[in-house]
């Protein structure tokens, strides 16, 4: 292999080309010593040759090949010759002044108005002086950006949208097409088409032109200013790593002599007096919140038991419930085979392995924590509801299984256990969000995160916007808020029948190469969202595709309780691939219903199902179709 070198007028020692340099291998900024420009990114440079010398000495290629003597740089001044020198305002006349205040022994760059200072290399003529980043610049450019027509150097000062970075700002030049009115900045220009970054591992980066469409399915962020990368701009992309930066945030970093991104110091402090999220097992969840909720108010809460009034009972029969042992835990597993026990209380997976007994009536598919059977109070603390807060609400089941209340603290749809105001008969709140301390310690974030109402904006847990009902935010940092349901509700560790191995909870930035997909809605997944990931398959799981919020499907209607259908009737939720145009074609109620493709990935719409006929019937028609029981809810009193 050949090594170029090149004796310069700017430097003692001969100087190496070096056709890959890369500007983050060496812990400095770095400028170019002719025309000042900070040396950045993948490209060819010259460096000083001498390996025994502490020389700091870099160009551009473009600035030490460029001629010593330059003829014709404009027709303007055609008849001039410029000469390659170094700037002594004691040796010849200086430029044009500045009113403010601008030392008078400096001059002006001919076209950029520049301040040229002394001991700097130029080129000058007479009384003009031009920098070397001026006198480089090519007239015509041909830019794969634009590879339709060339790009012509525009010499005068504008303030422009540039079309490759997106930014509103004045530049001094710029290039713009005549033909397609394509107009951008010079600095973006010359955007070096490679860069280095430290944001994963060693990151290899290209400069594109817009995102490709098999990234454009979620919105990106740039990791350096978390602001939006628009897919129409340019940016700068890795390949392996799936992530884009902003061109104008890659090069202000690497001018800065860095490549990586410096993150603040966590704090050294555990919170051990909050309560830890994401738990081990929710299973665990209501006894935890129980215990959590009784250190706060320092008061011991009432013991309970599940009771139903004869008077108030009506239609409904009396299930006994029966204290499961290992032996009948055994039998109820054959039953259900794969399918996971859930509470009908707080909705929560019940672990055959952490909790030694629950209450269980096999027949009705009806299964209680013991926490939630006997340890949660007939009524809730004053303030709890959200409309009166004078009012106490009181604690009460749905007769109807198949039917959702909405909890206005998460603002979750929820066929569990509620606390409802008597009173406004609108409030309603599901045992977790009544529990949910007003500080909790999270995982995602390194400090406490604080109950507060709803900021009306995104989650970030599942991205979408926190409209209504109660949230966790920090009080430091302005940008850390999560739905209080997935705040709670997400363990750190799942099993499922989908895996054989144990599924971990994981949080943004989340890096691979491509795209993925959920392996059971089979659904793209937002690298910057929440999610589950068996470490050894490498598969992904949306959250709430493995642990849907506050809903337990599987409750039957038994037909002899109406006339709609011949057959058992099963509560279940629609998979999403089954909605990608119209949800109310499966139907066979005459409720149609039309969803946007961009809500898919967070719908849930209830529905009883017959699974030997295909007779499926939405949540809303069985409410208005099936006949009433009353009571509708019973109150634990």
């Amino acid at each position: 292999m050949t090594t170029n070198y090149l004796d310069h007028l700017s430097h003692e020692h001969p100087l190496m080309l070096i056709d890959d340099f890369d500007s983050s291998s060496i812990a400095a900024p770095l400028k170019c010593y002719l025309c000042k420009i900070p040396i950045i990114g993948v490209s060819a440079t010259y460096a000083c040759s001498r390996e025994d010398s502490n020389c700091s000495f870099y160009l551009h290629k473009k600035c030490a090949e460029s001629p010593k003597h330059i003829n014709s740089f404009y027709s303007l001044i055609a008849e001039w010759q410029l000469v390659l020198n170094i700037y002594h305002s004691g040796k010849r006349p200086v430029g044009r002044v500045r009113a403010n205040g601008r030392l008078a022994n400096s001059a002006l760059c001919k076209f950029c108005s520049f301040e040229i200072k002394e001991n700097t290399w130029t080129y000058f003529f007479g009384s003009y002086e031009v920098c070397v980043r001026c006198a480089v610049m090519e007239l015509l450019l041909s830019h794969e950006g634009h590879q339709q027509h060339s790009l012509t150097l525009l010499r005068r000062e504008a303030c422009l949208k540039c079309d490759a970075c997106g930014i509103k700002a004045e530049e001094p030049d710029s290039y713009i097409c005549h033909i397609c009115h394509y107009w951008i900045h010079t600095s973006c220009a010359s955007s070096p088409h490679t860069i280095k970054l430290r944001i994963h591992e060693d990151d290899t980066l290209k400069l594109i032109y817009s995102i490709p469409e098999m990234y454009q399915r979620f919105v990106k962020h740039c990791p350096i200013c978390r602001d939006k990368v628009e897919k129409n701009y340019w940016s700068y992309f890795c390949e392996e790593s799936g992530y884009f930066v902003h061109i104008k945030c890659a090069t202000k970093l690497l001018a800065s002599g860095r490549n990586f991104i410096e993150k603040e110091d966590d704090d050294v402090l555990t919170y051990l007096d909050l309560l830890q999220f994401p738990r081990t097992c929710t299973s665990s969840l209501v006894k935890d919140l129980i215990a959590q909720y009784q250190s706060d108010m320092q008061s011991d809460t009432n013991t309970i038991k599940e009771k139903v009034d004869d008077e108030k009972e009506g239609l409904i029969q009396m299930m006994i419930l029966q204290l499961m042992t290992m032996r009948k835990r055994r039998t109820i597993l054959k039953i259900i085979l794969m399918k996971m026990l859930i509470c009908n209380g707080c909705t929560h997976p019940i672990s055959t392995i952490t909790n030694q007994h629950y209450y269980g009536c096999i027949g009705c598919n009806f299964f209680l924590h013991i926490s939630c059977a006997n340890h949660l109070t007939c009524q809730s603390p004053l303030g709890k509801c959200p409309i009166v807060p004078e009012d106490t609400l009181k604690l009460c089941k749905s007769t109807r299984t198949y039917k959702t209340t909405m909890c206005e603290a998460c603002n979750k749809d929820s066929n569990g256990f509620m606390y409802e105001c008597e009173l406004c008969s609108s409030s309603n709140i599901d045992i977790c969000c009544s529990l949910a301390p007003r500080k909790i310690k999270h995982d995602y974030h390194k400090h406490p995160l604080v109950q507060r109402d709803a900021s009306k904006k995104n989650c970030n847990a599942c991205l979408e916007s926190i409209k209504f009902g109660l949230e966790y935010g920090c009080e430091t940092c302005s940008n850390t808020q999560i739905h209080q349901s997935c705040a709670l509700s997400f363990p750190k560790t799942i099993s499922h029948r989908w895996d054989s191995h144990s599924i971990s909870l994981i949080y943004p930035p989340i890096y691979y190469k491509g795209v993925r997909y959920c392996e059971i809605c089979e659904l793209e997944v937002n690298p910057e969202a929440w999610l589950y990931l068996c470490h050894k398959c490498n598969q992904c799981f949306h959250p709430l595709c493995i642990r849907p919020h506050n809903v337990k499907v599987g409750n039957t209607i038994d037909p002899s309780t109406h006339n709609l259908h011949p057959h058992t009737l099963t509560l279940n939720v629609i998979p999403k691939e089954r909605y990608a145009y119209r949800v109310g074609e499966y139907f066979s109620c005459d409720c149609k219903l039309e969803m946007p493709v961009n809500d898919l990935p967070s719908m849930k719409i209830l529905y009883l199902e017959c699974a030997g006929c295909n007779y499926l019937l939405c949540e809303t028609c069985a409410h208005e179709l099936l006949p009433r029981v009353l009571p509708e809810k019973v109150y634990m009193i």
